[in-house]
């Protein structure tokens, strides 16, 4: 049985990486125009610019909240 290493509610490409060259093997950001996610949420082009960063082998998973699907495409 092997462990997955889940990290969310990264804030900067930086600190994506450094998870990742620490082993993650997803990485989660918080994103949307949900006031109460607080400092940690980005925008949609600001996840989108770490994702696209990340190496093919990493899984990236967007975390928000919307009551709307259109809200988050």
């Amino acid at each position: 049985m092997s462990t997955i290493a889940q990290i969310y509610s990264i804030t900067s490409l930086s600190d994506a990486l450094m998870c990742v060259a620490m082993g993650a093997d997803h990485i989660g950001v918080a994103f949307g125009e949900v006031k109460h996610l607080g400092p940690s949420q980005k925008d949609c082009a600001q996840a989108k610019y770490i994702f696209d960063r990340l190496p093919s082998s990493v899984v990236k998973v967007g975390l928000t909240i919307a009551s709307d699907v259109d809200e988050i495409i």
